[in-house]
């Protein structure tokens, strides 16, 4: 089953979230990798320690850096494995399907040679980038560079060129500032060395170091500055300051100013350039009930529930108790997380469908006799002012992608949530008690730490369903 899996290529993809991702993941069993600073684009174990480590911007692979060293050098170990087992599974497959005679000692031998790091390519030295013409610079752009990324380096979106396996590719944008192997000088001048292997960027070994130096300062003034670290997941502490009083929860409440903000890098799984990049999340508890506040920046508001498109604006929150749950945040059936799942939805559009189908919209019914009551306050309220929305909200327990239950159902702790969109961006405060009331629910205690990631939809872009920014996850701790 390995060798048939193998065999097909460019098209084995088999993890549980690889459906949900663009660009797709990488076939470690094609031995192929982006990255290298080496003279045969083999990557070294560093090269393969710096990509795990810092993820890769432009694509849903997040950064691996909160990981312990030992451990990153155990899977750099592992993934080489997997490239070598894939090569020679395939050789296997070709040998058995053309008649031929199968010697794995010799073919495992042939592939470990293969997938050997050549000698580190040698850096522009100081004197290199101190001696270089910008003239130079320019020119060697505009003869190797300008047909795939432009002479203002946006890119050749109308240049579609192909990777070695068969995927499209299409050149970086360098004034986006996401670049897989980062914006420093050493990073740009080995990947015009080197090129993107397996990639339909070039290597250019044979420029002197004079000339990758004057190039490298030309690429640096197209690259906006403190690019190198956009888009790579951190690991924040994210500390829920405790309040005499009662927890806010209105977004705009002045307490929130008491609370440390924290920036929560957010990456698409389906790349586009209007997806949400970050999130701010602060947080406070008052002993009984903890209250997170989230901010993202979004140009549109999408939050009725009338449009014809099903396309709209959410968030949510995954939480666990465990020292080490799955990435993505949707759990696994032995490791299940705690989801709150809030979704834009503005209550006077709700309202106006309730008119259509109920006889006296808004009032509550009679819990014996099913009659109306009209001695108390509606259910539903038109919003008081357009920036307001009050949205819908679901307690979840999630325990892989498409195995989800409904706490809320089964009687768990209610969510409360309350959210504004003004000048563009989202303000939500989700508000629960501090101890849970169901299986499947977090709990929160102070001193105590939970971890927390979050995944935003903006709906006007099309993210929908699985299309979605994520970040990895992050230490919760309550004072």
């Amino acid at each position: 089953d390995v060798v048939v899996a193998l065999d097909r290529g460019r098209d084995h993809r088999d993890g549980a979230a690889q459906p949900h991702l663009y660009p797709p993941a990488r076939n470690f069993g094609l031995g192929s990798f982006r990255l290298s600073t080496t003279d045969n684009g083999v990557p070294s174990d560093e090269d393969l320690l710096a990509t795990l480590s810092r993820g890769m911007p432009g694509s849903a692979m997040p950064a691996w850096s909160w990981m312990r060293q030992d451990d990153l050098r155990s899977l750099v170990l592992h993934v080489r494995t997997l490239a070598r087992d894939g090569l020679v599974a395939r050789a296997r497959s070709a040998a058995l399907q053309d008649g031929e005679t199968f010697d794995q000692a010799a073919t495992t031998a042939r592939v470990e040679r293969s997938l050997r790091p050549g000698h580190a390519v040698a850096p522009p030295t100081p004197a290199d980038y101190a001696s270089a013409s910008p003239e130079r610079g320019r020119l060697l752009y505009e003869q190797n560079c300008v047909n795939c990324h432009a002479a203002d380096g946006k890119g050749n979106r109308k240049q579609v060129a192909w990777n070695n396996d068969g995927s499209i590719n299409w050149a970086r944008d360098f004034t986006s500032g996401f670049l897989k192997g980062g914006s420093s000088r050493e990073a740009l001048a080995a990947r015009i060395q080197v090129g993107l292997p397996g990639s339909a960027m070039p290597a250019h070994g044979n420029f002197s170091p004079p000339d990758v130096a004057a190039l490298t300062l030309h690429l640096e003034k197209l690259i906006p500055p403190h690019s190198d670290h956009w888009l790579v997941h951190r690991e924040e502490r994210i500390v829920a300051r405790r309040l005499i009083g009662s927890v806010p929860s209105d977004p705009l409440d002045e307490l929130w100013k008491t609370a440390r903000e924290f920036e929560v890098v957010q990456a698409p799984l389906l790349w586009h350039d209007d997806a949400v990049f970050a999130v701010r999340v602060c947080a406070l508890h008052d002993g009984h009930t903890l209250a997170l506040r989230m901010r993202w920046s979004d140009p549109t508001r999408d939050d009725s529930v009338l449009e014809d498109v099903p396309n709209y604006d959410a968030l949510a929150l995954a939480f666990s108790n465990e020292e080490t749950p799955p990435l993505f945040g949707m759990g696994s059936h032995e490791h299940p997380v705690n989801l709150w799942h809030w979704r834009a939805a503005r209550m006077i559009d709700t309202a106006g469908v309730l008119d259509l189908i109920e006889a006296l919209p808004h009032v509550m019914m009679h819990p014996v006799y099913r009659e109306s009551r009209l001695d108390v306050a509606p259910l539903y309220v038109p919003a008081p002012s357009s920036a307001i929305s009050g949205g819908r909200l679901k307690e979840l327990s999630a325990e892989t992608f498409g195995d989800v239950r409904d706490l809320e159902r089964e009687g768990g702790a209610p969510v409360g949530a309350s959210a504004r969109w003004n000048g563009g961006e989202w303000s939500l405060v989700l508000t629960r008690s501090l101890a849970g009331a169901k299986s499947g629910e977090v709990s929160f205690e102070p001193g105590q730490q939970v971890l927390l990631s979050s995944a935003v939809w903006n709906g006007s872009s099309g993210d929908r369903g699985g299309a979605k920014s994520i970040s990895i996850w992050q230490k919760l701790l309550l004072e």
